[in-house]
């Protein structure tokens, strides 16, 4: 009897130790690149969250500074065929940009995969390169700070810039 079940414990035990080197070598053998790739997304690549900042208000509920969510413009240079397309994306940005094409053509010419080319744009800029419908351009929401009263306590408010960093 005693014997029986030190032999079932040995087979279970055993049994488990079997499990968890198969695990492992699904792991490190069989997944390696999968995880090789996500390890290096995360070492990399550098992640930033966006977020919303608190509105601020008077004692009688006014609002002195709001977020404001919109729309900024980036590129993957990568998406673009070939230098014509590249120009012909920056001569019909340019105007709605209100930037110069040579600084548009700069940006896309960059061998990365992302490029900012115009942030926190007005809504008609947005819907403006909306319509343009080219490839490998995308908008990202960010947040934009607005102060209802202009200058009113901005000495005790502070400002943020571009970055949302105050």
């Amino acid at each position: 009897m005693l014997r029986s079940r030190v032999s079932i414990l040995l087979i279970l035990t055993f049994l488990g130790f079997v499990l968890v080197v198969a695990k492992l070598y699904k792991i490190q053998i069989i997944d390696k690149d999968l995880f090789t790739k996500r390890a290096e997304a995360i070492t990399r690549g550098r992640i930033r969250f966006e977020k919303e900042r608190g509105t601020i208000t008077d004692r009688r509920g006014r609002h002195l500074a709001v977020s404001l969510r919109v729309k900024s413009l980036a590129a993957n240079p990568r998406k673009f065929p070939d230098l014509e397309s590249k120009q012909i994306a920056a001569n019909r940005l340019a105007p709605i940009l209100n930037q110069d094409a040579s600084e548009i053509l700069r940006k896309l010419n960059r061998p990365k995969e992302f490029s900012w080319l115009a942030r926190k744009m007005s809504d008609t800029q947005t819907k403006a390169v909306s319509a343009l419908k080219i490839k490998g351009l995308f908008f990202k929401d960010e947040f934009k700070r607005h102060y209802p009263h202009a200058t009113l306590a901005s000495h005790i408010l502070g400002f943020v810039g571009a970055e949302d960093r105050g």
